[in-house]
């Protein structure tokens, strides 16, 4: 067990915070359960695909990709499932990245020699991933996933022995499964969690267990559980993402944003298993969470207030407040308050790294 310290006492290199910083990764949002692999990791992971003479795909692993195409290695493809990912990347001059829900979509790629997967910890997406990596690889190849490990919740053992199973029963190996492989990075959202709920930890507490698979026969064509899942429409603001859920139904007529009762409007927790995390109707990259009476409302205000920078954002606010309808007004100005407080954990948390 690792001593409980306070994360402003650490100061961590972070590659992935530093293309953060710079625009090359979006803003993690919880809903996408984007979690950066710690640079011990990115460097373990880029070293397997060096050894790769083919083609190696990434499935949800930005960091590594993006570390693999600064050394150089054209043979890597990163499939995500966060659209704002894929336009990051471009901007900056990397364009072999394809946008996929791994859940949905089992995209068939050119025979690959190395597939390193990081799903959600949740068993239909490992299943998913898993499915998707043997998908594309040739028989031969490697695959490398991250898994939970046992202490993460009791049901991981049998999870992962259905997991096993069914991997070996479609034509995979298993070779190892090496505990604490991978480390990660705690997200702002995940910051802001602890902040708000007094967690004294590490900021790079989390660890994943390693598995590695051979593929021994080619897939056959599946997509295994297919769970329904919320859709969610989003507006960027600086590096603050918001969601709406887009079937939130009409109470009212008001557009503002109503507080759950959460300090400092955090959502307590990380986990999909929350008892109030289906309620919430507006959530921030920041993992603030609000209800709304007219979410389709709110997001009309929303979609005319997106912009890049705060003194962009505050002309527009100052617009809207001039023209004379006072709860859309309202709404605006919980907006601004809300990405000013999201930006300013923002700032504080990058400087927690180097």
């Amino acid at each position: 067990m690792e001593t409980a310290i306070r994360i402003d006492q650490v100061l961590l290199p972070s590659f992935a915070i530093r293309h953060w910083r710079e625009g090359s990764l979006p803003t993690p949002h919880l809903l996408d359960a984007t979690w950066w692999f710690a640079d011990e990791t990115v460097s373990i992971l880029t070293t397997e695909i060096k050894r790769t003479s083919g083609l190696a795909v990434c499935l949800g692993t930005p960091s590594v990709a993006l570390r693999a195409w600064q050394e150089g290695l054209d043979n890597v493809l990163l499939i995500d499932s966060d659209p704002l990912l894929k336009r990051c990347l471009a901007r900056k001059g990397y364009a072999n990245v394809m946008t996929a829900n791994l859940k949905r979509v089992c995209p068939l790629i050119s025979k690959v020699d190395l597939a390193i997967a990081d799903p959600p910890w949740y068993e239909a997406e490992t299943r998913s991933f898993l499915e998707a990596a043997h998908a594309s690889a040739q028989v031969g190849a490697t695959i490398l996933i991250s898994l939970p490990p046992f202490e993460v919740r009791d049901s991981i053992r049998e999870e992962r022995a259905r997991l096993i199973k069914h991997a070996t029963a479609a034509g995979l190996e298993l070779i190892q499964i090496e505990p604490g492989k991978t480390r990660y990075i705690r997200p702002p959202f995940e910051h802001n969690v602890n902040r708000a709920c007094g967690d004294q930890i590490t900021a790079d507490w989390r660890t994943g267990d390693l598995a590695t698979f051979r593929v021994l026969r080619p897939a056959l064509s599946s997509l295994g559980v297919i769970e329904p899942e919320n859709v969610w429409d989003e507006v960027c603001f600086a590096h603050t993402r918001l969601r709406v859920l887009r079937t939130a139904k009409q109470r009212g007529t008001s557009p503002r944003l109503q507080q759950m009762g959460w300090p400092d409007d955090v959502f307590p927790s990380c986990s999909r298993r929350h008892p109030s995390r289906d309620d919430v109707e507006v959530w921030t990259s920041g993992n603030r969470a609000f209800l709304c009476e007219d979410t389709r409302r709110f997001l009309e205000i929303a979609r005319m207030l997106e912009a890049n920078t705060l003194v962009a954002l505050r002309v527009k606010v100052d617009c809207i407040l001039n023209c004379g309808e006072p709860e859309a007004g309202q709404a605006a100005k919980q907006i601004l308050d809300l990405v000013q407080r999201e930006e300013t954990d923002y700032e504080a948390i990058q400087h927690l790294y180097v």
